[in-house]
């Protein structure tokens, strides 16, 4: 038992440390972009092909589908978050491609701070991460290195193919790490 009170007690004073220093204990928030376990009569709903096209496609679980984008596919969707302090920190993408085949995942904002005229105008915000995951299985790929401008908004997200073949993507996710 005094082991157990120790514990207890450290874990206390960590967390009471950490409150006064300012650094508040978070858990990251994610935002679900799509698990494309809803669809509409034309494939996915909510996603528009500007070139190529999309369509419902099966994945592992029998329950569950994703979208398959076919060769030279460039989709969009339109987002919004259900915070206004959200900032995305990181990306989660589940998808297989053919081989000699890229997905592309592009994240879309528009910053009226960061205009070129001084502040009058709107100037867009992209980060894109580049995903190869040539198999006959789905993979998860994590992709947490990309910086967000705080307090800028998304507004779309863009998936784009770049080579022979195409690809099924069966979620993609952000998250952030709120500052609370």
């Amino acid at each position: 038992m005094v082991i157990s009170m120790t514990r207890l007690l450290q874990a206390s004073l960590l967390a009471a440390a950490t409150l006064l220093a300012g650094c508040p204990i978070c858990d990251p928030v994610s935002e679900v972009v799509d698990d494309f376990d809803r669809s509409c009569a034309d494939g996915p709903c909510g996603w528009t092909a500007e070139t190529g096209s999309v369509s419902n496609a099966p994945t592992f679980h029998d329950s569950e589908q994703g979208m398959a984008l076919a060769p030279s596919t460039r989709a969009r969707r339109g987002f919004s978050t259900s915070s206004t302090a959200w900032t995305p920190s990181a990306l989660e993408i589940t998808a297989r491609c053919d081989p000699d085949t890229i997905l592309r995942v592009s994240i879309v904002g528009t910053d009226t701070e960061a205009s070129v005229d001084g502040g009058t105008g709107v100037a867009e915000v992209r980060r894109s991460v580049d995903v190869d995951v040539a198999a006959t299985e789905l993979f998860q790929v994590y992709e947490n290195s990309f910086s967000w401008p705080f307090g800028v908004p998304v507004d779309e997200v863009v998936v784009e193919i770049a080579g022979a073949g195409g690809c099924v993507v069966d979620d993609i996710v952000l998250t952030s790490q709120p500052t609370c």
